[in-house]
C-alpha cells in the first residue's frame, strides 16, 4: 500500500500529519470537511491527517 509523505502542523496545541490532496488515497475515510475553509481531516492506515487548501 502506497503511504503518504507527510510533514506536520500545530492546530492549537496538537501536531497532525499534512499532506497534499494529490497524496490523499481513495481508501482514506473522511473525518470533517469544512468547504468553506477547504479544510479536510481524514484518516489513512491508522493516521489523521488534515488538508488546509486555502493558501
Amino acid at each position: 500500500m502506497h503511504s503518504l509523505t507527510s510533514t506536520q502542523t500545530q492546530i492549537g496545541q496538537t501536531w497532525l500529519p499534512v499532506c497534499a490532496l494529490t497524496e490523499l488515497e481513495a481508501k482514506a475515510r473522511v473525518l470533517f470537511r469544512h468547504d468553506k475553509a477547504q479544510i479536510v481531516v481524514f484518516i489513512s492506515n491508522g493516521q489523521i491527517y488534515a488538508i488546509d487548501n486555502r493558501c
